[in-house]
């Protein structure tokens, strides 16, 4: 940048904005004949920087022959050290970035080691077995096949979206429905059954027609029944896993268990047993479990 603005380079750079100062411009340009310029298209060579002029004799007659000019840059821009003081610059950042990468993963190990939370003893097998839900049976496998392990907890989470949506929707309905009616009232089905049916009879055609944009405790709660209905039928359902997290006594464990069932993507994807060092370790002895720290 100093070369570029200094008076070696385009005399300065004199005359051009501030924002482009310091930059390759070159402001040091002439007008110099271009026998090979003629016929050049705007792509070749934007049409500014062309010229044409016609020959003349000593007594200022036009001899008939036309001349291309084109405007030349005088400035050497392109040099080989200014493109080794651009490479040096470019190896420079990445060196520093590199070491910087290095030094921000070293400090994150120190802090993570000072601060104990549950990820710090937990693991989560991402591609589990559909079938595998017991999470008794996770602890089984863990503690026979890995060793002197202690487990700690075992959450095994299954695709059961459905059904959770039903539970919410019911708890945030009986919220409003609790609110629109006395306080402590109870809430109980049978109860609430009959207060819907008293507010229902004593409801003029305003009010039922309102009760079309603003529900009240009549449509709460057969909302409720509805809900109540779903979730029993959904909670009958067996839903398949789709992760398991297992939390360990020691960081130790923790860590020698994910390096030593660690498996590349690529053998996930196909169920490539060879890339374990031991068959004790495929979940169920058949799959090959996505393990990772949490």
């Amino acid at each position: 940048m100093v070369y570029f603005a200094g008076k070696a380079y385009s005399g300065g750079q004199a005359g051009i904005r501030p924002i482009l100062a310091s930059s390759a411009i070159c402001t040091d340009s002439q007008w110099v004949p271009c026998p090979t310029c003629a016929g050049m298209t705007q792509t070749q060579l934007p049409l500014d920087r062309l010229g044409y002029a016609t020959t003349m004799d000593i007594f200022g007659n036009p001899q008939g022959l036309n001349i291309t000019f084109a405007i030349k840059n005088n400035c050497d821009g392109a040099t080989l050290s200014t493109g080794m003081v651009h490479f040096g610059i470019l190896i420079f950042v990445l060196l520093g970035l590199f070491i910087l990468n290095r030094y921000l993963m070293k400090m994150e190990s120190i802090f993570d080691a000072d601060e104990q939370t549950a990820q710090d003893y937990t693991i989560v097998i991402e591609n589990p077995p559909p079938d595998a839900t017991d999470p008794e049976e996770w602890r089984n496998f863990f503690v026979k096949n890995l060793g002197s392990t202690h487990v700690v907890a075992v959450t095994v989470a299954v695709d059961n979206d459905d059904l959770v949506k039903a539970i919410v929707e019911r708890r945030e309905t009986m919220k409003m429905l609790e609110l629109l009616l006395d306080p402590g009232t109870v809430l109980e089905m049978n109860n609430l059954a009959g207060i819907a049916a008293q507010v229902e009879r004593q409801r003029g055609a305003f009010s039922s027609f309102l009760s079309f944009f603003i529900p009240g405790i009549p449509e709460l709660f057969g909302r409720v029944v509805v809900l109540t209905a779903a979730i029993r039928g959904l909670a009958q359902h067996d839903y398949p896993a789709t992760k398991v997290f297992v939390t360990f006594e020691t960081e130790g464990d923790q860590r020698r268990i994910v390096q030593e069932m660690a498996v590349g993507s690529l053998y996930i994807r196909k169920n490539d047993k060879s890339a374990l060092k031991d068959p004790k370790y495929l979940c169920k002895f058949t799959y090959s479990c996505y393990v990772d720290e949490v």
